[in-house]
């Protein structure tokens, strides 16, 4: 008789903890927020949801995770409980879907975030840029990265120039289309150099302070030290 309680209290136990797992979903949270607009423009939390992380899938998440403290910088891997609310007891700008955290799997430190920054160019393919011997001041190009804005922007010693981050991981990084002014300048080899590389970078490396651009065969393209 003993034995018998015992197999089925053991089936209960593991008949609520299925159903406690039901509705769990494996989520992603992305290490920074974004612009995004509800009812009112706000920030939100970038997530996907599946067993791993897939590039460029990320999706802006409008609600919240109740028992989630969310810390920017880190990309976390979380089990949460999607619980279908009662559409006519949920106010019509709120989600129809409670989320909650059941476990924290993994927390880990984003790198890429260290790209965040202002960074002014050493080299070009190796050969080293000296500000002094420049004939003009002030012209050596600059590189600003905006992660969450997903966006470049900077200098090329002569013009102002801007455009989109297409791709970024953590070997990888692509740069859409620039857009920029059109001011004449007296000397812009190295402006037009930079441009050149610009358009074909494919991957990085960061070195402490020191961040190098390459093309997709590995060819070193452009190096950067951080100003800010």
């Amino acid at each position: 008789m003993k034995n018998i309680l015992i197999i089925a209290l053991v089936f209960i136990l593991s008949s609520c903890g299925s159903l406690k797992n039901k509705n769990a979903v494996t989520y992603w949270v992305n290490s920074y927020k974004t612009e995004c607009t509800g009812v009112a423009p706000m920030h939100c939390m970038l997530i996907q949801k599946g067993d791993r992380i897939q590039e460029d899938s990320w999706q802006n998440f409008y609600s919240k995770i109740e028992g989630f403290e969310y810390q920017p910088g880190y990309i976390y891997k979380l089990k949460v409980k999607e619980e279908q609310l009662d559409p006519s007891n949920v106010p019509a700008d709120a989600s129809s879907i409670k989320y909650t955290l059941l476990k924290m799997e993994e927390k880990k430190q984003d790198q890429t975030l260290r790209l965040n920054d202002i960074w002014l160019l050493t080299s070009i393919k190796g050969a080293p840029i000296n500000p002094q011997e420049l004939k003009r001041p002030n012209s050596v190009p600059i590189l600003e990265i905006h992660i969450a804005k997903h966006r470049i922007l900077g200098t090329d010693g002569c013009n102002q120039y801007g455009g989109q981050l297409i791709k970024l991981n953590q070997t990888e990084i692509e740069f859409g289309a620039m857009m920029g002014t059109k001011k004449m300048c007296g000397d812009i080899e190295i402006a037009d150099s930079f441009n050149q590389a610009m358009s074909i970078v494919k991957a990085y490396k960061l070195d402490g302070m020191e961040l190098t651009l390459f093309d997709a065969e590995s060819n070193e393209l452009l190096t950067f030290k951080k100003i800010d």
